[in-house]
């Protein structure tokens, strides 16, 4: 799944995620109306993405939707695509982000000093991002549970593999935007929540391509593994078992 800000259909917030030399990174979840919710609020539970707003000149009181958050590990999808509906307890889900390395040492010293580096930082907006970026892989949930409204449960025949979006459940779901603002009422809705010892962050983001071309070490994965793919995107796609476990092997094999 693609997630965070992008060049592409994110405004304001028109940018890439920085990558520091030592491959951390800060995650900026995308902007959207209605949401209730603010950036400053993700000042403790994102660190650094204020630190990044503020230093490109953004406000931090621009309302963002945080999904998927990594504090409860919870993600949720509405009726634009229905990914989520073709997967079961169990499977994963990898997260991508657009991306670019940015000439700062690390993480760690961003956020000592952010003024400091506030001129690295524009290389990351669409007007400078240039041809150096990448898709890098920053997180996964495996997931421990799947909900969604009843009559998305009925339409896409999820009774043997979800529990309904009702009252009941709103408390496990809590940290999920789509909870939080209350559209999920609507019905429109499949949250997923993770399995807290198979689902993390990553400490270093992991290059998957340069630019839209896919790492050659990974197309095999990416254009021989699907089990459903949208077309027009080559990392939106459904692996098999064994494409799973290759790319799994691959995150394990370059994670320090």
């Amino acid at each position: 799944m693609h997630v965070g800000v992008n060049v592409s259909n994110t405004r304001p917030l028109l940018m890439v995620l920085p990558v520091f030399e030592d491959n951390s990174f800060i995650f900026v979840p995308i902007p959207a109306m209605g949401e209730g919710a603010v950036y400053k609020e993700l000042r403790d539970s994102v660190p650094g993405t204020c630190e990044i707003l503020e230093q490109l000149g953004y406000s931090v009181d621009t309302e963002v939707h945080n999904d998927p958050e990594f504090a409860e590990f919870t993600f949720g999808e509405g009726p634009r695509d229905w990914m989520l509906a073709k997967l079961y307890p169990g499977d994963f889900v990898f997260f991508l982000a657009s991306m670019k390395k940015i000439p700062v040492p690390s993480k760690t010293d961003f956020l000592r000093n952010p003024k400091l580096y506030s001129e690295e930082l524009k290389c990351l907006l669409k007007q400078n991002r240039g041809p150096s970026w990448f898709y890098g892989l920053i997180a996964q949930i495996r997931i421990s549970q799947i909900f969604a409204g009843k009559n998305e449960i009925r339409r896409y025949n999820l009774y043997d593999k979800c529990r309904e979006l009702d009252i009941t459940i709103e408390d496990t779901l809590r940290t999920n935007a789509h909870i939080k603002r209350g559209n999920h009422h609507t019905g429109e809705y499949i949250i997923i929540k993770g399995e807290r010892n198979e689902s993390k962050v990553y400490q270093q983001a992991l290059p998957i391509s340069h630019g839209n071309t896919p790492l050659t070490e990974l197309q095999d994965i990416f254009y021989n593994h699907a089990l459903k793919r949208n077309r027009a995107k080559w990392f939106e796609i459904i692996l098999n078992e064994e494409g799973t476990n290759l790319l799994l092997n691959f995150i394990n094999a370059n994670q320090r």
